[in-house]
């Protein structure tokens, strides 16, 4: 039963999306929006379910559903989150892959194995190669990517601290990409499904860019 849909889905693939298969990288982009065009449609069809089932509710009630830890809203978050995450984590995937397509290495020129050195480190690498990653179509967008998720996962859902709460040497992660007007200490994020659609379209658009300039 599994053999026979997992036949028909491949069937559905025109000779192009076979292309996609067979590249990791775009397979697991595809995931990722399949993921959530998929989960957001679910979230929007229980939105509509929810907000019909509150008619004439008490105010109490109907914040008490909606930020229900089962309820829509918190669903919607996460997956929000989650595609932001993985989308993150592909860009990451993408400078690995960058910097093997440039130097035909899997070596950093500290000797540094790329598959488990930060970003940072591949940044600055490529950059020793003439490749700017500053100059890449929509990186401004992966870098608020980055920011989000990290945010998520070390700040408890905060946008990066002033300079006064960074160690020496470590301004620069006081800077606030998503949100760089705000002058708030402790500022967290308002998290919409904009983020995960306008993450999506940056991550293809650099991909695609990237596949064109360096075969990814």
């Amino acid at each position: 039963m599994l053999y026979g849909r997992a036949e028909t889905i491949k069937q559905a693939y025109s000779a192009k999306d076979n292309e996609v298969l067979n590249d990791l990288l775009w397979h697991e982009l595809e995931i990722v929006k399949s993921f959530y065009a998929r989960a957001l449609s679910w979230a929007t069809t229980e939105a509509a379910s929810e907000s019909a089932g509150l008619v004439g509710a008490s105010e109490e009630t109907i914040e008490e559903v909606i930020f229900h830890p089962h309820g829509q809203y918190n669903f919607e978050q996460i997956v929000i989150r989650s595609t932001i995450n993985e989308l993150s984590a592909l860009c990451e995937f993408a400078l690995q892959n960058t910097w093997r397509a440039v130097a035909k290495s899997e070596e950093l020129p500290t000797g540094e194995l790329v598959f488990t050195a930060t970003r940072g480190s591949i940044e600055k690498a490529l950059l020793s190669r003439h490749v700017d990653v500053n100059n890449w179509p929509r990186w401004h967008d992966v870098l608020k990517l980055k920011e989000l998720s990290e945010g998520f996962k070390h700040r408890q859902r905060l946008q990066p601290f002033p300079i006064e709460l960074q160690k020496p040497n470590f301004a620069w992660r006081a800077k606030r990409v998503v949100d760089p007007q705000s002058t708030e200490w402790f500022a967290s994020y308002d998290l919409t499904a904009s983020h995960a659609n306008e993450g999506i379209l940056a991550v293809e658009e650099m991909l695609l860019w990237l596949n064109e300039n360096y075969a990814l």
